[in-house]
């Protein structure tokens, strides 16, 4: 009986299934980590600066 297939062919088709599922899974979870709200961390430290002052600059008296 004849083949309607290469061995060879599916070996390499199954590999290449097994591989794109792989890199596929890989995305979807690192995509549904990264879509997730995370929501912003609530400090328990209050600064007392006002938020208009700059942080880095030397304040000039003139």
């Amino acid at each position: 009986m004849r083949h309607w297939y290469s061995p060879r062919g599916a070996r390499r088709g199954l590999l290449l299934a097994g591989v794109t599922a792989a890199l596929w899974t890989c995305w979807a979870v690192g995509y549904s980590q990264g879509a997730t709200k995370i929501p912003a961390p609530t400090s328990t430290n209050k600064t007392t600066s006002p938020v208009n002052a700059p942080c880095c600059l030397p304040l000039l008296d003139t």
